[in-house]
């Protein structure tokens, strides 16, 4: 049989781009490219990975030694035998390696900091478009409506800390997207009807289940997460079922365990058996690779502070968690999927001697399972549909999380642990000084200070305002009064909680850090 080629169809290219979904992507797109850390100020998380990604790419190694030479030794790093490496998992750096290989061929600037740049731009904000259109295909997969399926795609990118981290190179967005890919992987698995297409598909979903894990350690646990969900159904239960995840997840698994053996000695050595810095070393040395039981401190800042916690940073996240339920009631497998994934990770996090993740805005250790949740949060707003004052009480709060995620996020999305009011301590007094993090509209339009944000700020005005328009239908009118009465209370609360609440950080420890932030803004070309 011969293989057919097709041309494009004009027609059926012009009609995608008229569709809502390719507007809502573009959107997306610009969003997360629009701001970034200034050009002086570059996380240890981001320097270590694509250290890793040059060594292989202009050296052929897996050492960082002459990476750090020329650009200086960052605080996330391990050493064994006299030689550095990367103290993270190698997934993410193996996957910037195509890209920056083209980067290279262009002629690529050696500066570190337009390197990350470009990392960020042409790595990782493909990466999170990749996760988007795994969650919104799992949602249609499952039989969410298309208008829900749209804006919960819309408030996970914009409306949590995916709106920073997928766009950093960092790994926590990486592994979110590869735990939806999972999702989407087993739910095509149930519901193809051809057998080859089936075992295709949970050989991706395994495939996904193992790049987590090759990307972050810890996604370990959304290994176990996918293993527990796949045999929920009983149809899974056979051997070729299992083979096929088994055969997707040790291609990824495989090529981490010979990176340790290379890099640490063992396929179970991994880089937290030789980290570099003392304190490094006294943090995972507690309890299991750090990890101990949950405090209080922990537990309430990642649940209720305006830095660190889901129910302000991430209200998606929230609503998914309080939406379980509806899951249950709608896909189980899903529902446990989610559910342990959701358990894990929160325990997890609520348990480490950094439950705050460092430097980061909202809870960035929970990251990963933010992809996850916002299934659950689109269950529990279909179930909330014939529910119309509710349904828009959820909206709104969830919309608030997009407001309050853009505007911190584009003034300084890595706040020191020590801020509480990351919105009356840092944001405003940057805007205030004109002082926001460099973005497109100072690169591209030429725009000055913090009128360079207007552009970004026009697009999140009209998303939240299609993610609160809800369409009337013949049964059901529409309850503006009620509407307008419920958005705005819930705007009033919102903000009036992230504005007044405490500020832990000293007045003049504060001003001089936002003087400092200030004098490292360089307007970029």
């Amino acid at each position: 049989m011969a293989l057919q080629i097709t041309s494009p169809n004009p027609k059926a290219l012009l009609r995608w781009l008229k569709t809502p979904v390719f507007w809502l992507f573009l959107v997306i797109t610009i969003s997360l490219s629009y701001s970034w850390m200034s050009p002086q100020i570059s996380a240890p998380n981001e320097r270590s990975r694509i250290y890793l990604t040059m060594a292989v790419v202009d050296s052929g190694t897996l050492s960082l030694n002459e990476q750090i030479d020329k650009y200086g030794t960052p605080f996330d790093i391990a050493k064994r035998d006299g030689h550095f490496y990367s103290d993270k998992a190698p997934g993410s750096s193996f996957l910037a390696v195509p890209a920056f290989a083209l980067y290279r061929l262009l002629g690529g600037s050696d500066s570190i900091e337009k390197a990350l740049i470009f990392m960020r731009l042409f790595v990782m904000v493909p990466f999170t478009l990749l996760g988007l259109v795994f969650l919104r295909k799992t949602l249609l997969g499952i039989g969410i409506r298309e208008s829900i399926a749209n804006r919960t795609t819309v408030a996970y990118a914009l409306g949590t800390s995916v709106f920073h981290y997928g766009a950093a190179f960092y790994g926590h967005a990486l592994v979110a997207s590869a735990a939806l890919g999972a999702a989407l992987g087993i739910q095509r698995g149930l519901s193809s009807e051809n057998p080859r297409a089936r075992f295709c598909w949970r050989v991706f979903a395994g495939f996904s289940g193992g790049m987590a894990f090759a990307i972050e350690y810890q996604a370990a646990l959304i290994c176990v997460g996918i293993a527990i969900a796949y045999l929920s159904v009983r149809e899974h239960r056979t051997i070729t079922a299992v083979l096929a995840p088994a055969l997707g997840a040790s291609v990824s698994v495989g090529a981490t365990l010979v990176y340790n053996i290379f890099a640490f000695g063992g396929p179970f050595k991994t880089s937290y058996n030789f980290l570099f810095y003392n304190y490094s070393e006294e943090v995972h040395s507690k309890g299991l690779y750090g990890i101990t039981l949950p405090s209080a401190e922990s537990v309430y800042g990642l649940l209720f502070s305006p830095s660190r916690g889901i129910i302000l940073c991430a209200p998606l996240v929230f609503v998914g968690i309080l939406a379980l339920g509806a899951m249950w009631r709608h896909t189980r497998w899903l529902a446990i999927y989610i559910g342990f994934c959701a358990a894990t990770f929160f325990l997890m996090a609520a348990g480490s001697s950094v439950w705050f993740g460092g430097w980061s805005f909202g809870p960035r250790l929970l990251v990963p399972i933010f992809g996850l949740t916002a299934i659950a949060a689109a269950a529990g707003l279909e179930e909330l549909s014939d529910r119309p004052l509710l349904s828009t009480l959820a909206h709104a709060y969830i919309a608030a999380g997009i407001a309050y995620n853009t505007l911190v996020t584009t003034a300084f999305p890595e706040l020191p642990p020590r801020i509480t009011n990351p919105l009356q301590t840092v944001a405003l007094p940057l805007f205030e000084r004109g002082k926001p993090s460099p973005n497109l509209g100072m690169a591209l339009l030429g725009l000055e200070g913090s009128a360079s944000v207007i552009p970004l700020a026009l697009l999140i005005v009209a998303v939240i305002g299609y993610f609160l328009y809800q369409r009337a239908t013949p049964d059901r009118p529409p309850l503006w009064r009620r509407s307008i009465v419920a958005v705005s209370a819930v705007a009033v609360l919102f903000g009036t909680f992230v504005y007044e609440y405490p500020e832990s950080d000293s007045a003049k420890s504060s001003q001089k850090f936002v003087k400092f932030l200030s004098s490292r803004r360089i307007d970029p070309k």
